[in-house]
């Protein structure tokens, strides 16, 4: 009786030992916890703005924005004429509504907006553009946005300008064969009020403020921004 449970013991010291000596079961290439596997991009959220103004009416497009100047929706519709007295609710409103060139989709060459300014109303969709006339407020605000469902794209100005239709007809263009292109950027940068070095070819794309001067109604104060 004792042998057999020498013999027991023995057997299961043996068996214990094999098991504690099997080599641990791989799999593929071991994990560090250091790398990381994604690698995670932050997601746009739209603005309050933005999706506040996209609950209210189906032609809202955008959101253009310049810090601390102004941040206003913006609509496309069938054509230029719609929402130049209706606000963003569809109703009745002399300021009406920043709009979008019904002739463009965004990502065009020349990707125009219009807003209204009345002379000796600063409280127009637009007014404040006027305030690129002077140097000094463009140093401090060099650069817009344009926030859509993509996402916001982010312009440099590199052009403000008084413009006379009698003079040129070329700014309400919004596609161009290359060359003319090229010529159009020329003389916006000419015509500027004040010389912007930026680089601007006929691969860019622009997106272009339109609105009335406030010395001369019959004339237009335009902001041309190249995207980065």
């Amino acid at each position: 009786m004792k042998k057999l449970t020498v013999v027991i013991i023995v057997m299961v010291i043996f068996v214990t030992s094999m098991i504690l000596k099997k080599p641990k079961k791989q799999y593929g290439v071991a994990f560090h916890p250091t790398i990381p596997i994604i690698d995670f991009i932050e997601m746009y959220k739209p603005s309050e703005l933005f999706e506040k103004s996209s609950s209210i009416n189906q032609d809202f497009y955008g959101v253009i924005r310049i810090e601390g100047v102004i941040e206003e929706a913006v609509v496309l519709s069938k054509d230029n004429e719609e929402y130049l007295h209706i606000d963003i609710h569809g109703h009745s409103d002399i300021m009406g509504t920043v709009f979008m060139d019904y002739r463009v989709e965004y990502g065009d060459q020349n990707v125009i907006l219009y807003g209204h300014t009345y002379p000796g109303k600063k409280d127009m969709v637009f007014s404040n553009l006027n305030d690129y006339k002077d140097y000094a407020f463009y140093q401090m605000h060099p650069t817009f946005t344009f926030e859509t469902k993509q996402g916001i794209d982010t312009y440099d100005i590199f052009s403000v300008y008084v413009w006379d239709p009698s003079v040129y007809p070329y700014f309400f263009d919004v596609s161009f064969h290359s060359e003319i292109f090229k010529e159009h950027i020329e003389h916006m940068k000419k015509s500027s009020m004040y010389p912007i070095e930026l680089e601007v070819n006929e691969e860019s794309q622009l997106l272009t403020l339109v609105t009335c001067n406030s010395d001369n109604i019959d004339q237009r104060v335009i902001l041309v921004g190249v995207k980065r």
